[in-house]
């Protein structure tokens, strides 16, 4: 990463940490619960991570299905593994692997919580894959309602030097994992976007209420009664009919507008952005937006969440309240950098393989003390 001060982190060297490997247990289980803890602030961290698998020597267990959004991340491990000198054993999709003390599993696409399996799935940017320990979106280990990432947030500064040097340049380019349209917009600045999701998509599992089409609708009719200006635009993969005649009958009521254009033209321009758990709310995060959530993700900590829409005056306002300020929640930069460095895997950087490999070794010792 390259911005990060070595010196004030306080961790182990990796001398250090060699040592006491050799050492008493309980001490080396220490040093290794405070690695894990600030892995994302080690801007070197193979040293740490051949340590452990020195130690330990797992055999790796790596799923492979021959999906584009995951190839690169497949090259990017097996390049990293052999760096630890590791032992790696590719397996297919179809045949689960399930890992003993002595493995460790890389499952594709999976979720749910298992002593020695990582999930690994496509991220919500081209380049990115996330990494994680029980799942992905609201299944994720960081999902809306489970373990908080503040205490794992860098000082601002690190943050902020992350945010101009990686986010900003990134954001310039447009790129997203979605084809965009060339379709022109121009929209006054002010609006209120709401990004759909296909209906079908497995992440709808975590909205907050039973019917995502109605929580849409009401949203949008309860904005539109304080006077707020509505952006809607329909997941580009959405084939739905249900989808097409909600859309059509919420433009002819005259509560919504409906674009076909790049998001990286209408989101510069919203006052907040609205969405279940799309991949359009992280991306609406990097614009430094404020983000609504109806339903669970695993960036619902920078976003407000919204659990009823129905029934309850009280959320409602309150979901206008955070909208009309139009700002950003505190410390969102410190929340991208932590989901960006720790818990997902940037697939161009030989050093963002090495710090996953330390981080799944970190947690398989953890979780699989040794021995006297």
């Amino acid at each position: 990463m390259g911005i990060i001060d070595q010196s004030q982190v306080k961790l182990p060297s990796p001398g250090r940490f060699a040592d006491a490997s050799f050492g008493g247990r309980y001490n080396f289980l220490t040093l290794a619960r405070r690695v894990e803890q600030s892995v994302h602030l080690i801007e070197k961290p193979l040293a740490y991570a051949r340590t452990l698998q020195r130690l330990r020597q797992p055999t790796w267990y790596l799923e492979y299905f021959d999906h584009p959004g995951c190839r690169a991340f497949r090259q990017g491990m097996c390049e990293a593994i052999a760096r630890l000198g590791g032992k790696l054993v590719y397996h297919s999709h179809f045949q689960r692997y399930e890992p003993d003390p002595a493995s460790m599993a890389l499952r594709w696409h999976t979720h749910g919580r298992k002593s020695r399996v990582f999930h690994y799935k496509e991220a919500y940017l081209p380049h990115m894959t996330q990494l994680d320990c029980d799942g992905y979106s609201g299944w994720s280990e960081i999902g809306t309602d489970k373990k908080s990432i503040k205490q794992e947030y860098p000082e601002p500064s690190i943050a902020n030097d992350f945010f101009v040097s990686r986010i900003v340049p990134f954001l310039k380019e447009r790129v997203t994992k979605y084809t965009q349209s060339k379709e022109p917009f121009d929209h006054e600045p002010g609006y209120v976007f709401v990004a759909m999701q296909m209906i079908n998509d497995a992440v709808i599992e975590h909205k907050f209420e039973k019917n995502y089409i109605s929580s849409i609708h009401n949203i949008i009719k309860y904005l539109s009664e304080k006077n707020l200006r509505i952006i809607i635009k329909r997941h580009p993969n959405c084939r739905a009919e249900e989808m097409a005649n909600s859309l059509r009958s919420l433009v002819d009521a005259g509560m919504a507008i409906e674009t076909t254009s790049s998001i990286h033209d209408i989101i510069p321009g919203a006052r907040a952005v609205v969405t279940l758990n799309s991949g359009v709310g992280f991306e609406s995060l990097l614009y430094e937006k404020p983000v609504v959530c109806l339903g669970r993700s695993d960036y619902g900590d920078a976003t407000f969440t919204l659990r009823d829409t129905r029934s309850s005056e009280v959320e409602m306002g309150k979901a206008h309240e955070f909208i009309m300020r139009g700002q950003a929640p505190e410390g969102l930069r410190q929340h991208l950098f932590v989901m960006l460095t720790k818990y997902q895997v940037d697939c161009r950087e030989d050093s963002a393989f090495d710090r996953a490999a330390l981080r799944m070794l970190c947690l398989y010792h953890l979780d699989n003390p040794m021995t006297l």
